[in-house]
């Protein structure tokens, strides 16, 4: 799908899902290499919608732009939704993880969970890092879902086990830098809404949740 049709795919279902409870009205941010486009919230609230890679780990200045804007008050309320694309986000790590296996390593693992392996882009390590405030509280990541014959549109969340040296842990995410390398998690799906949403700080919850 080409990136234009994805974006506008994923405004559209967030601002119909949204707009039930919030007053909605899009943005864009014109930044060198690419527009990043997002959702201001009844003016207290911004969704930043992740559809591709940013260049030159612009994601940052992208979010600290958001979380700086006059509109919205109080400052920091700025949540991130990625594109689930299986390509460049919620890219598929088993391959390495079963290998790392018959090494002998990550054995504490179950063939499922290794099937479950996902490599972050920069983008994804970025969004858990600030989504968790930036201190020892477990990542959680949101994606927007297209539908298809076996999926439905939606916003799915997870949970992120760490992989790394054949430990795990949830805790202990270090704030990722421009140019860091991409790392391997277990991603656990924990929650998948297509119902009407709203704002809870950072993230967008069923609405009276």
């Amino acid at each position: 799908m080409a990136d234009d049709n994805k974006i506008e795919q994923m405004k559209q279902f967030l601002i119909d899902r949204l707009s039930v409870s919030h007053d909605v009205t899009t943005g864009l941010l014109s930044m060198p290499k690419i527009d990043a486009s997002y959702l201001l919230v009844d003016k207290h609230s911004a969704v930043l919608l992740v559809d591709r890679p940013f260049p030159d780990w612009s994601i940052e200045k992208a979010y600290k732009t958001l979380v700086n804007d006059r509109c919205i008050n109080p400052p920091g309320n700025v949540g991130i939704i990625l594109y689930k694309d299986g390509e460049n986000f919620f890219k598929s790590d088993a391959k390495w993880g079963h290998k790392e296996q018959r090494k002998g390593r990550l054995l504490e693992y179950e063939h499922k969970d290794i099937g479950k392996l996902v490599q972050l882009a920069p983008e994804e390590s970025f969004a858990a890092y600030v989504l968790s405030a930036g201190n020892m509280l477990p990542g959680r990541l949101q994606y927007y879902q297209a539908g298809s014959k076996i999926l439905n549109e939606c916003i799915t969340q997870y949970t992120m086990t760490l992989v790394k040296d054949g430990k795990t842990t949830l805790l202990g995410f270090s704030e990722p830098i421009s140019g860091s390398q991409p790392q391997s998690f277990i991603l656990k799906h924990e929650h998948e809404f297509d119902e009407s949403l709203q704002m809870f700080g950072s993230y967008v919850v069923p609405r009276n949740a």
